[in-house]
C-alpha cells in the first residue's frame, strides 16, 4: 500500500484519489452551486459537499430504519 508522506493516516493510492476527486466533482455538479448568484458564499466552492452528502445519507438511513420499525417493531431485534 502506498501511503502519503504528509499524512500517514490516509491511503493516498492514485486510483483511490482519482475516484474521490471524480466523486466530489459529481457532488459539486449535482449541488447546483455553480448556478448560485455571484457573491453567494457557496458559489463555485466545494466546501461542505462531503458533509452534506453524509448528512443526506444518514437521514435516508434513519428514515429507512423508521419505515421498517413502523411495519415490524421487532425487525432489528432478531
Amino acid at each position: 500500500m502506498h501511503v502519503c508522506l504528509l499524512d500517514t493516516m490516509f491511503d493516498c493510492h492514485p486510483k483511490i484519489e482519482q475516484m474521490k476527486a471524480e466523486f466530489i466533482d459529481h457532488l459539486y455538479e449535482q449541488s447546483g452551486r455553480d448556478s448560485l448568484p455571484n457573491g453567494h458564499p457557496l458559489r463555485a466552492t466545494y466546501t461542505g459537499l462531503w458533509q452534506e452528502f453524509c448528512q443526506r445519507g444518514a437521514e435516508e438511513a434513519r428514515q429507512a430504519w423508521w419505515d421498517v420499525q413502523s411495519i415490524d417493531p421487532e425487525a432489528f431485534d432478531r
